[in-house]
């Protein structure tokens, strides 16, 4: 099953859905994100159409250039690296926080406009399980569906 089939789609497990954006690292020029600059369906009516569309242009703007590439080999088996070049170990690992950061903070700032401010987070899945075998592995912005006003109230700029 291949790793980016989850790129730019939105999932709902239970009160929260998963809009997955991809991986941390980069390949070439195509990258290895896909972003859903439209409102997912399952937020339909509950968050503003335009704010979500504002918030994942900031949020691809902001991640623009972050990340590390990887040779493929090295990502499937990262241990290999260690022994051959420790500083690439080490600059991968700073790379990864430098994205979690970016990552963290556009959520904290966006958050309380898509919905009372706990409204947004984020998970990193990285390897599916035998309880969830449909995981939506990547990085996945987590929309906390109880932060948000119900479906019938008209949303006010």
């Amino acid at each position: 099953m291949p790793l980016n089939q989850y790129m730019g789609c939105a999932f709902q497990k239970g009160d929260e859905i998963l809009v997955n954006i991809g991986w941390n690292t980069r390949r070439g020029e195509v990258g290895n994100r896909k972003f859903m600059h439209s409102l997912p369906p399952q937020l339909d009516g509950r968050v503003d159409a335009q704010v979500w569309a504002d918030f994942v242009s900031t949020l691809e703007k902001n991640l623009e250039g972050k990340g590390v590439w990887c040779p493929i080999g090295f990502e499937i088996m990262p241990c290999c690296i260690l022994p051959i070049c420790p500083c690439w170990c080490y600059h991968m690992c700073s790379a990864k926080k430098d994205f979690d950061a970016t990552l963290t903070q556009t959520i904290a700032e966006w958050s309380p406009k898509i919905g009372n401010g706990t409204a947004l987070s984020w998970r990193l899945i990285q390897t599916g399980q035998k309880h969830d075998t449909q995981a939506a592995m990547g990085y996945n912005i987590i929309v906390n569906l109880q932060a948000l006003p119900p479906a019938n109230l008209q949303i006010v700029r």
